[in-house]
């Protein structure tokens, strides 16, 4: 592990917020954490089907941030920059723990429904409807190449990037619960009405994401993962590398259960969606530089450019190198803690 402090980049914070940062901010001020519509329609509902569950985990993430200064350097010129970026990778977690940790969200989702006075209907009620029978679903794990702005729920155009460099620097991969599909782009709520109406309840489709750093110290709880953790040895950890990339598990912004009725329009579509992000705070892993060569020397290059051009910019990477333990833990927490905000927006069933 290497502990790597880097004095220009937090000088630069100080000057100039992380975009990422603020983001966190403007979202946590932004008025309610959770957005509803259409809730009504979901009155004198007693059972749901959960038919499409997915959650997302980001491998890499990124972040940046700019420092203008009309006295940079001593010169008084508006367009002298200093400009910082960091890119996050995550190792360690394999795909069968995501899978794990996926099961394990479904039957926590399951379960806060139950509770809630929902009847949950199970995989086998769900083979017993010909619309359902009819749906076709994409294969779990999906791996992209980028598909996501981290903190946000942000589609990217991937232009003509081809295939092969999606699987081999695949930037997230969703996962569905064990025996499940992954709902595709052409099942949305109409064709999930058709079965909300043969088994008269509406479809839950549920969707998450699971983001493995911050660059802002903005957590909802905070876990040390060698006393919460049974089991393990060694020293407690809290590391954070340079241009304040923090360890730190995530539910990101636009996690949500949607709701087919069976009846059409938008106007019969209920949702719950979270506005801000679950955000659990704690090491769990350690935070290595990998910057490449290269990209040292073209710092290094920028940084004496700059003295006479008034313009520089550097860029490093990060790879944080997960317990394994510790990042099921922290995931299932955020998890947990953002079904639990979503589901308590429902209408309670009597």
């Amino acid at each position: 592990m290497k502990h790597l402090p880097q004095t220009f980049a937090l000088l630069l914070l100080a000057q100039a917020p992380l975009s990422h940062a603020g983001l966190f901010d403007a979202l946590k001020g932004s008025g309610s954490p959770v957005y509803t519509s259409k809730l009504d329609k979901l009155d004198g509902s007693k059972a749901v089907v959960l038919g499409g569950f997915q959650v997302t985990f980001l491998l890499k993430t990124k972040d940046s941030a700019i420092a203008k200064n009309t006295n940079l350097f001593g010169r008084q010129a508006s367009s002298d920059f200093a400009q910082v970026g960091i890119n996050a990778k995550l190792e360690g977690v394999p795909e069968a723990l995501m899978q794990q940790i996926t099961d394990a969200a479904y039957a926590d989702l399951v379960s806060d429904l139950e509770q809630r006075g929902y009847t949950v209907y199970t995989q086998q009620q769900l083979n017993q409807s010909d619309a359902w029978t009819r749906l076709k679903f994409t294969g779990s794990p999906s791996y992209t190449a980028n598909a996501v702005n981290q903190g946000v729920n942000l589609t990217s155009m991937l232009g003509g990037l081809a295939k092969s460099a999606m699987n081999s620097d695949p930037q997230q991969v969703t996962f569905a619960p064990t025996g499940m599909g992954i709902n595709s782009a052409a099942i949305g709520v109409g064709a999930y009405g058709n079965v909300a109406k043969e088994l008269s309840a509406p479809v839950v489709m549920a969707r998450y994401e699971v983001d493995f750093a911050t660059f802002a110290k903005d957590t909802d709880f905070s876990i040390n993962y060698l006393r919460s953790v049974p089991n393990q040895v060694g020293p407690s950890m809290d590391y954070e590398a340079s241009i304040n990339l923090n360890q730190a598990i995530s539910v990101t912004p636009g996690a949500s259960l949607s709701f087919a009725t069976g009846k059409s329009g938008i106007s019969h579509i209920p949702e719950v969606k979270l506005n801000t992000p679950v955000v659990v705070g704690g090491a769990y892993g350690e935070i290595s530089d990998t910057t490449s060569g290269a990209s040292k020397f073209a710092n290094a290059l920028s940084s004496t450019l700059g003295a006479f051009s008034g313009k520089t910019s550097t860029a490093a990477e990060r790879t944080i190198t997960a317990n394994p333990a510790y990042f099921e833990a922290g995931a299932l927490k955020a998890l947990d803690e953002a079904s639990n905000r979503l589901v308590a927006e429902l209408p309670a069933v009597n």
